[in-house]
Parts: structure tokens; sequence; C-alpha cells
């Protein structure tokens, strides 16, 4: 495949590095990184260049997890967790996407592309519980 520039931009290989860390949780237990793709490298951090417009849906994908509206599978499970899915606990769960502390509605998930330093944390909880925060995604070292 060969590289063009983007109309008005930069060629892809001379983009800005884009780095947002993320977390999963299912039901309080945090589930581990994804497994190494062309987005991570399995270590809670989606890897992207500035204009990829790589939505965060997309990124779940990639890593053979999905992400919808009240809905989440992790890569390693044959079925999905929607909204009114009952927890270990037997409380019912829902699905939580939060990004930089704010909550996103199911409107805003289908467009989300994730942003340098974003924190994500995507949360399928028990009824009445706090998502848990995540912190920022590490800088890499200097080259």
């Amino acid at each position: 495949m060969v590289a063009t520039a983007c109309a008005g931009g930069p060629p892809p290989e001379d983009r800005e590095d884009w780095r947002a860390s993320y977390a999963v949780w299912v039901c309080g237990q945090q589930a581990a990184p994804f497994p190494e793709s062309a987005y991570t490298l399995g270590d809670g951090v989606i890897q992207t260049k500035a204009g990829d417009g790589l939505s965060l849906t997309e990124f779940f994908d990639s890593v053979g997890a999905e992400l919808n509206e009240g809905s989440l599978r992790l890569p390693d499970e044959d079925h999905a967790r929607r909204d009114h899915s009952i927890c270990f606990d037997g409380r019912p769960g829902r699905l939580v996407v939060v990004v930089n502390d704010d909550a996103l509605s199911d409107d805003e998930l289908k467009g989300y592309e994730p942003q340098d330093g974003d924190r994500i944390m995507v949360a399928f909880l028990p009824s009445g519980s706090i998502p848990p925060s995540i912190p920022a995604p590490p800088q890499p070292a200097p080259r």
C-alpha cells in the first residue's frame, strides 16, 4: 500500500502520534488490556495518527471486541452484555462510556474518535455504581 498525502495536510507518516488511555470494567472487575493490534500494543493505550478518524467502536472491532449502544462484548467472550443484563452480584447492569470525566450519550458514542491525551473508561456497571477513573496515557520516551 502506498502512503498518500491528505488533501491540504502532511503525508500520513509525518502526522503527530496520538495516545489515549483506556480501561474496560465489567461488573466491578477491570478487564485485561486488549491484545496487541494495529492500534494498541496491548498496554491500555490506543495509538493513532492525528486525523486517522478511528472511532472508539472501530478500535473495539480491531481487537475482536464489540461496543455499541448499551452493549459490550470483550474479545474472549461469545456473548455481549446488554443494558439490564445481570452482573455477578445479581444486580442489573448498564453500559457507561466516560471520556475525560464526561459520560457519552449513545449518539456521542457513535461518532466519538479518541483524541490525544483522552482518558476513556468503558464500564458495564451494576446499578448504582460509579465508574472508576482512569489516568492519562503515558507519554512516549523522548527520541
